[in-house]
């Protein structure tokens, strides 16, 4: 799967940033001669504010022809093992026309572990969408657990040392599973 790039962490550094704030130079991976990117971003409802957020953040940033385009839909229906096996839901049908169009240059998923087939899903819409799309680049995005005072015992808890430990272990594994 060419060009497929695991942007987690990156891409939270995105959607954590006020509009106000500039990142460092080091951190801001954009091609310069470009003015704007068509992204697709599909998730589940805790994922949709932060695609929201990336898509004021390009336009923040100066990219006029930007299309960010995002389809979510609640809860783990929204997951993306979800929106590729349940064909009657309408998100199901928008994300396809879109990736059939071509012309997508990135494409955004929740993501979270499956404890049983974990590439369920991702791999379906990364294959899909490499249809129309030869030259995608691929990220996956955590949605951190909702409270923060109990990273630590929801890690534990899970077998991890700490929630980066929780990540880094999810995205070594999504590497190695997706990426040929």
């Amino acid at each position: 799967m060419k060009n497929l790039v695991l942007f987690t962490l990156l891409f939270v550094v995105f959607i954590g940033c006020k509009k106000e704030e500039n990142l460092p130079a080091p951190y801001v991976p954009v091609n310069e001669d470009s003015e704007g990117y068509n992204i697709l971003l599909i998730g589940n409802s805790f994922f949709r504010p932060y695609a929201e957020k990336f898509n004021e953040i390009a336009l923040d940033a100066g990219f006029d022809n930007h299309d960010g385009v995002v389809i979510s839909h609640g809860g783990e229906t929204g997951s993306p093992v979800n929106l590729w096996s349940d064909s009657t839901l309408s998100q199901h049908r928008l994300i396809k026309e879109e990736l059939n169009k071509g012309g997508v240059d990135v494409l955004g998923m929740s993501a979270d572990l499956l404890l049983e087939n974990p590439t369920d899903g991702y791999k379906d819409w990364i294959e899909y969408a490499l249809t129309n799309n030869p030259d995608i680049t691929v990220f996956l995005s955590m949605v951190p657990p909702r409270y923060p005072d109990d990273w630590d015992s929801i890690s534990n808890a899970l077998g991890y040392e700490s929630m980066q430990h929780r990540y880094d272990s999810f995205l070594n594994f999504m590497e190695d599973s997706l990426v040929d």
